[in-house]
């Protein structure tokens, strides 16, 4: 499948493309608070569609109310993260920063990062 210009030059895989847009939305529904790594991880998954569905565990916490055209929460299966899928994530997670979309700060030995701009659309 091609990919646009845009996504080449910002050197963006589909699938990184979903990781991305999936932290994004989590991170501006909440942007009141910063995640560490490990609690992304364990709050969102990207689907496989266009659409993207902000995921919890119900041992997390309560997730915020859906925004205007947000479809509700769905609690997503615990397991094993494979290892493609955690290099996207974690690739996904640093180019938000690079694009200034989330901005990543050290505390308590952790990297945090918390929602700071809109992020431009790759279609």
């Amino acid at each position: 499948m091609p990919i646009t210009r845009t996504e080449f030059d910002a050197g963006l895989s589909d699938e990184m493309k979903r990781w991305m847009k999936t932290i994004h939305k989590f991170l501006s529904a909440d942007k009141d608070n910063a995640y560490n790594e490990e609690e992304l991880r364990g709050r969102v998954r990207p689907q496989r569609t266009e659409e993207v569905q902000i995921t919890f565990r119900s041992s997390l916490g309560t997730p915020p109310e859906p925004t205007e055209g947000q479809k509700p929460t769905v609690p997503v299966p615990s397991g094993p993260v494979k290892k493609e899928e955690l290099k996207a994530f974690k690739a996904a997670l640093r180019r938000l920063v690079d694009l200034g979309a989330a901005e990543a700060k050290h505390a308590e030995g952790l990297v945090y990062y918390i929602y700071r701009h809109d992020l431009a659309t790759f279609e």
